[in-house]
């Protein structure tokens, strides 16, 4: 039994890198640009070099491979990144600045409100 529940736990690991490689790739996928979609819906017309300029900043400019591996690493230390529509933290936007949930982000010790290493200056 103890073979059993170790071989269904390492299997966990390539299914979860398969699972990972399919999301990636599928967001990637989508048709249209997610940064000229955001300059559109911004405000109209936006320059070739502003446009350039945030495709550096969101990493967009790096090849797929390197994205990926970029994406992987930040999921393992717990930085999901910046979001590409609002420009904020992402997970910010799963677990709102003012959540005191227990266990919320694994990082952090349990019970510590994410307000309390914001210090109002």
């Amino acid at each position: 039994m103890l073979r059993y529940a170790i071989q269904r736990l390492l299997w966990m690991i390539p299914t979860l890198l398969g699972v990972a490689v399919v999301v990636f790739v599928l967001l990637r996928m989508l048709p249209g640009d997610i940064v000229e979609l955001r300059f559109l819906i911004d405000g109209g017309q936006a320059s070739p070099e502003a446009i350039a300029a945030e495709r550096v900043r969101l990493g967009l400019d790096k090849p797929l491979w390197w994205q990926f591996i970029d994406w992987m690493t930040g999921i393992f230390v717990g930085n999901f990144g910046i979001s590409m529509w609002t420009g904020r933290p992402v997970i910010d936007e799963i677990v709102p600045p003012g959540a005191d949930i227990m266990g919320a982000e694994p990082w952090h010790p349990p019970g510590l409100s994410r307000n309390a290493r914001r210090r109002p200056r």
